[in-house]
Parts: C-alpha cells; structure tokens; sequence
C-alpha cells in the first residue's frame, strides 16, 4: 500500500458466508503509510472520498436474510 492508493471494499463469499460490504464501493485514497519498527502492521490515514459533514442522506445496506446463521 502507497500514497496515492485508491481503497475500496472487497466483497467476498465462502462456504455461502458473505462479506457485509458489495465488493468496489469507493472509500478513500491513501495519504499516508507509516510503521514502526516493533509493529506487525501498517498504519495507513486515508482521504475519505466522502465529505461526512455535508452528507444529507444515506444509504443502508442490508443483507437479504435476517437470519445470522446465513
């Protein structure tokens, strides 16, 4: 991962088990990569692509079945 990555939700299926997110839905891009030394992971600051403060309605994503066992 670099500056100047696009991020966008994968999406997955397994086993008939489902991600919660569609896969390719936009959410930022990269503007910093950084790790110490004694980290075994990136910490990475994205750009969102959405400015959260002028948002005037959103969109709910459900899954088709209620059932948590699906």
């Amino acid at each position: 991962m670099k500056e100047g990555d696009s991020i966008v939700t994968a999406g997955w299926r397994t086993n008939g088990l489902t991600s919660v997110y569609p896969k390719g839905i936009p959410i930022g891009e990269v503007t910093s990569v950084g790790q110490s030394d004694t980290d075994f992971f990136q910490q990475v600051q994205i750009d969102p692509y959405v400015d959260f403060g002028a948002l005037d309605a959103v969109l709910v994503l459900v899954p088709k079945s209620r059932n948590p066992s699906q």
